[in-house]
């Protein structure tokens, strides 16, 4: 790998350098030494830039390697090399550790130095041996100002190569055909790649401040939970049935739109007032619902209720006043032409579709009001016919009595027909005849003698007896009075239907209160 430094030249570096009227200065690099340490060079003439221009050591040093190569890359930069293996010349041994400065050193001096705070530069693995080449950048002195002379180290160069070629496997950062056969044995016992690009955490070389961490959720319910800079953000919501918590929100599309695009409640609620407004429901309640009026012909302020009044003018049904008011109640009216208009008046009406030219409901307008009626039809009524019969009329059986004289079926005085008097002195006397005629006989003899009278047929006979002045009334006895009744022959007998029913004709129904969507 290559990697350009700016090292920190010491100031026991600098007294490597000639005076001031030298025109260049040759320093001869040696070594090059790691370290552990991780600290800021600073900036120049702060603190931690006079920190680092006073060292004479690494911080945490732990191993040191001579240069093995080295050139003049460009007349502002130089280019040394070194290989770090398991074991330093000095017997000690980088392996496992962080590496994060590096010194230049010229003999014993440590000529300049290399570090930052935030992240190790590398961490050396054991049996990986690394050749680094380092560019280091000379810019801050005149071109070709800096001469480099590598001192080559010929009798340690030969111990590292042979070292280097006594190895079994001198190059193990590279795999061998047993190596990838293993590799894929191991690769299959593993999760496989996630095929895309994971979440990078803050903080490092390269990324953003805040650190971002993802993982399993602590309650072992098998959620994934987000945190950022330490905050919970809570669970992720996964593509598949996502069950989302709290308040979550989403944009807000125009209406109309019919998407998979989420809705929010504010489009469900613009979408239900513009699609529902002016739609008429029947429900068993006595209060209008939230959004609802009751259809009760009110008059209502344009201002207030714009959208019903928007749907009234493209329903249809929009009539003037004067036209609602004379039986157009099913309709929206205009009102005042100006400010209101009015709702339809539905209570206590039974709904008829609008006959819209079926034929059926003829000369209908929308929402004209039509009365009662009944179609029309008659009732008839019979009875049998009975045939020719005599109805038979009794009276009771009355006691003994007499009958009086009466006007009706007989005569007095003489001459007068059906009867005559008697002679005087005659001592008897006939008179009577059919159908009541009565006998009157008068005499004033004495001893024995007496008035008769013969009655003929059903008459009455009156007797007065003037020597022992009796008076006697022949009657009929016992009888009974027979009543004839006519036949009335065929005949029929008329009846008369009466009237039934109440005020109006209706089907049986339940009552419902009739609303109309206005907002």
């Amino acid at each position: 790998m290559t990697l350009s430094l700016n090292p920190k030249i010491t100031s026991a570096g600098l007294a490597l350098m000639p005076t001031d009227d030298a025109t260049g200065f040759a320093v001869q690099l040696t070594h090059i030494a790691i370290g552990t340490g991780l600290y800021s060079l600073g900036g120049t003439g702060d603190a931690a830039d006079q920190a680092a221009r006073a060292m004479v050591a690494l911080k945490s040093e732990i191993a040191r390697y001579p240069i093995s190569s080295g050139s003049n890359v460009s007349p502002t930069s130089i280019q040394i090399g070194t290989t770090i293996t398991d074991t330093a010349p000095n017997g000690k041994s980088p392996n496992g550790k962080a590496i994060g400065e590096i010194g230049f050193f010229a003999g014993i001096t440590l000529g300049a130095v290399w570090s930052r705070g935030d992240s190790a530069l590398f961490v050396k693995s054991a049996s990986f041996d690394i050749p680094f080449a380092y560019t280091l950048d000379t810019s801050a002195c005149p071109e070709d100002s800096v001469t480099v002379t590598v001192a080559t180290d010929p009798q340690g160069m030969a111990a590292l190569i042979n070292q280097h070629e006594a190895k079994a496997d001198p190059h193990p950062q590279y795999a061998t055909d047993t190596d990838v056969a293993a590799l894929a044995v191991v690769v299959g016992t593993k999760e496989p790649a996630i095929g895309y690009k994971t979440v990078q955490q803050g903080g490092g070389i390269g990324q953003g401040a805040n650190k971002i961490y993802m993982g399993a959720a602590p309650d072992g319910s098998g959620n994934v939970k987000v945190t950022v800079d330490g905050v919970d953000k809570g669970g992720i919501a996964f593509l598949g049935s996502p069950a989302f918590t709290g308040i979550p929100t989403v944009p807000t599309a125009a209406v109309g739109t019919a998407t998979a695009q989420a809705a929010s409640t504010q489009f469900v609620a613009s979408t239900v007032s513009n699609t529902l407004v002016g739609t008429v429901t029947f429900e068993p309640r006595t209060t209008a619902r939230t959004g609802y009026l009751k259809a009760n012909g009110a008059l209502l302020n344009r201002a207030d209720y714009p959208a019903l009044w928007a749907y009234a003018q493209t329903s249809g049904a929009l009539v003037s006043e004067s036209d609602w008011t004379a039986g157009s109640w099913g309709c929206f009216s205009s009102g005042d032409g100006a400010a209101t208009f009015r709702i339809p008046e539905l209570r206590g009406e039974f709904i008829r579709c609008y006959d819209d030219s079926r034929g059926i409901d003829t000369s209908r307008a929308i929402g004209t009001y039509q009365a009662s009626q009944n179609i029309a039809h008659k009732h008839v009524a019979t009875s049998d016919t009975v045939a020719a019969h005599t109805h038979t009329a009794t009276t009771d059986v009355q006691g003994y009595h007499g009958h009086g004289v009466a006007d009706g079926g007989h005569a007095h005085g003489v001459g007068d027909p059906g009867h005559s008097h008697g002679q005087p002195n005659y001592g008897s006397a006939q008179a009577g005849g059919d159908n009541g005629g009565v006998g009157v006989a008068v005499s004033t003899g004495s001893g024995s003698s007496r008035t008769q009278a013969n009655v003929y047929g059903s008459g009455t006979g009156i007797w007065i007896g003037a020597s022992n002045a009796n008076i006697g009334i022949y009657g009929d006895g016992n009888h009974a009075h027979n009543i004839a009744v006519a036949a009335g022959g065929g005949h029929t007998h008329v009846l008369t239907v009466n009237n039934d029913g109440g005020t109006e004709a209706r089907p049986r129904n339940v009552a419902l209160t009739a609303m109309i969507r206005a907002f």
